[in-house]
């Protein structure tokens, strides 16, 4: 059996690899995160398209509609490759259901993301010692987010001319006057405890390192059907 969080390590791992590879800036890179994903829901009558099995999404609580936008269309960028060079895609289909999203079973929440990362009613709704871990002060996103991984000119903009150029317009979206004065690390950042606390995961962690080098190697379709990654 392989567990959750090495599949999730695997989908974040591949989705770095297509930014990497084709050089997108590291502010893209920056929202890519294992503890980011969620779990999806297999289709109740196992349907299947082109022999792949669909999965619906489930929302992250956290998630911005940007950031939702940008990963429905990350995901959508990385599937067109494999299929142009006439090669098969191995992971399973994820769509998002037509009728109520459902909402991710994991209520664990990760850290020191890009701050658009985050809805801004639920993050100024948090308290200020978990507003200042869940996020830093930088931005991710373009303006119009459907304009990603199209040529556009400001995916050429380095960090800090990305930020000269966007970040006061959102920015100003979140509370960030009363986050001065909190210790950088207050809350448990391990990754395997996450997955404890939801119930999902129950590996040795001494194992973890290992499997996770591991799981590089290992095809989508030997996963388990009931728990995928989003």
């Amino acid at each position: 059996m392989i567990y959750l969080f090495q599949i999730h390590c695997q989908l974040a791992e591949a989705r770095k690899q297509f930014l990497t590879s084709n050089r997108y800036p590291q502010w893209y890179i920056d929202l890519i995160d294992a503890k980011a994903t969620s779990n999806d829901e297999a289709d109740p009558a196992n349907m299947r398209i082109k022999g792949r099995k669909v999965f619906y999404i489930k929302k992250r609580r956290e998630h911005s509609s940007r950031a939702e936008a940008f990963i429905r269309l990350l995901d959508l960028k990385r599937e067109e490759e494999p299929a142009l060079n006439g090669k098969r895609v191995r992971e399973h289909i994820r769509l998002v259901p037509d009728g109520e999203q459902k909402f991710s079973d994991f209520a664990a929440i990760p850290s020191h993301l890009p701050i658009d990362y985050s809805d801004p009613n639920f993050y100024n709704s948090l308290q200020p010692r978990m507003r200042d871990w869940i996020a830093i002060q930088k931005i991710s996103f373009l303006p119009d987010v459907s304009e990603s991984f199209g040529n556009h000119p400001d995916e050429k903009l380095s960090d800090s001319a990305f930020m000269e150029k966007y970040a006061s317009g959102v920015l100003s979206q979140y509370r960030m006057d009363d986050l001065s004065g909190f210790e950088e690390e207050w809350l448990d950042d391990d990754d395997d405890e996450m997955y404890e606390e939801d119930g999902e995961y129950e590996e040795d962690a001494s194992m973890t390192t290992n499997r996770v080098a591991l799981i590089a190697h290992l095809s989508a379709d030997d996963i388990n059907d009931q728990h995928v990654a989003h």
